[in-house]
C-alpha cells in the first residue's frame, strides 16, 4: 500500500485514484485527468462562443458542436457507436473542423 499525495490515505498500489479524495495516483491516470479538465474548458468556450453569435448568424452551430465534441462524455458516446472510443487528436480534429466551418460561415453569412 501506498500513500496518497494529496490527502497521506493508504491507496492500494493497483489503484488509479485516492478513494479518500478521487485525487489521481498514477502518471497515466493524472494525464489523463488533465486532459479531461481541459477538454471541457476549451469546449465551454467554443460553445459560449457559438451561443453568443446564434441570434443572427447560423455559423454558431457548427462552433457549438465543435465544443460539445470536445467533451469527453461525446467521445464515449462515440466509441460506443464506433466500436471504440476514436483517438483524442482525432477527437480534436473533428471539433477544429467543426470550429472553422463555423467561422467561415459566420464570415460569408
Amino acid at each position: 500500500m501506498s500513500e496518497c499525495d494529496s490527502c497521506g490515505n493508504d491507496v492500494g498500489d493497483e489503484a488509479d485514484f485516492c478513494p479518500a479524495c478521487g485525487e489521481p495516483q498514477h502518471s497515466d491516470a493524472k494525464r489523463q485527468a488533465i486532459l479531461g479538465r481541459v477538454s471541457y474548458a476549451v469546449g465551454f468556450v467554443f460553445i459560449v462562443t457559438g451561443v453568443s453569435r446564434l441570434p443572427g448568424k447560423l455559423g454558431g452551430i457548427p462552433i457549438i458542436l465543435g465544443g460539445i465534441q470536445l467533451f469527453p462524455p461525446m467521445r464515449q458516446l462515440l466509441g460506443r457507436a464506433l466500436g471504440r472510443p476514436p483517438k483524442i487528436w482525432a477527437n480534436a480534429a473533428l471539433s477544429l473542423l467543426l470550429v472553422v466551418l463555423g467561422a467561415v460561415l459566420l464570415y460569408l453569412l
